[in-house]
């Protein structure tokens, strides 16, 4: 059996859709030498693949679960050790099972056992899987894995609740100075108010008492910046200036206008009558 036509096997009877195609394929090369002649496959020689894969599958889909509800930082903390035990477990347990439903009838003899063996000779079968499988979770906890992305999507997360949090502190922050200053302080000049509140620093730890001195301080020099030493103060009532109501300022100003208007209009209208 070719090795790709053994990965389409093990997805469609292994019947879980969390695992990487990395990992389908570490375990198809682990086990092809096993479905080479194709009369001789069985249902229980899909049996130890089988039920590594769908063992890796329920760990995977346990962590992702519990990671959510423990929190990111002691799920990472956690999941590796929890995953390698799991998938050791499996192995093992797949292991056993084969051994015990593929006994060999012949066991070869060892003519001559050594008695200090060689600690390069060839792995065990359990060490072989253990290894194919570890290597195979890589790519699923791997930047580009299922748990890979899942922990970059949750990282994301959190930092944007993160910064949500801390930008509604701070807008909360400049929305009291602004009420300070034109309801407490009585500040005429409501978009100097914006723009002084726009240009300070601040933070969502900052000492608001010490925001109220600066903010004061920074409203009455763009004040004087934009209307230099004028008759009106920056706040209502002559709290910053001579007591003038910027409001009355206002109205005068409006009536002068009125006035120069009608003036005028009566001129034009003298002017007229001389004409005709």
């Amino acid at each position: 059996m070719e090795k790709n036509l053994l990965i389409q096997n093990l997805k469609s009877k292994a019947g879980v859709d969390n695992l990487s195609d990395r990992t389908f394929d570490e375990v198809a090369t682990l086990f092809l030498s096993q479905f080479t002649e194709d009369d001789k496959v069985t249902d229980e020689t899909y049996a130890m693949p089988l039920q590594m894969l769908k063992t890796m599958s329920g760990q995977l889909r346990h962590e992702v679960a519990d990671g959510i509800t423990k929190g990111k930082t002691q799920w990472e903390t956690e999941q590796k050790t929890a995953q390698q035990k799991a998938i050791e477990d499996a192995v093992a347990a797949a292991k056993a099972q084969w051994e015990k439903d593929h006994p060999n009838p012949n066991p070869k003899p060892n003519p001559d056992p050594k008695p200090n063996p060689d600690p390069n000779a060839e792995k065990t079968l359990e060490e072989k899987i253990a290894a194919a499988v570890a290597k195979a979770m890589e790519g699923v906890t791997g930047e580009e894995g299922s748990i890979g992305k899942l922990t970059k999507q949750f990282t994301d997360y959190m930092a944007k609740q993160e910064q949500e949090k801390k930008d509604a502190i701070v807008n909360k922050i400049r929305e009291d100075l602004k009420s300070y200053l034109l309801d407490v302080r009585m500040a005429d000049r409501e978009p100097v108010v914006n723009l002084a509140i726009k240009e300070m620093e601040i933070k969502e730890d900052s000492d608001f008492d010490k925001l109220k001195i600066d903010v004061e301080k920074l409203y009455e020099a763009k004040y004087k910046e934009f209307y230099g030493d004028s008759g009106s103060g920056p706040y209502a009532g002559g709290a910053g200036g001579n007591g003038t109501n910027s409001n009355k300022d206002f109205e005068n100003y409006i009536k002068q206008k009125q006035a120069e208007a009608e003036e005028a209009a009566k001129e034009t209208k003298e002017l007229e009558s001389h004409l005709m």
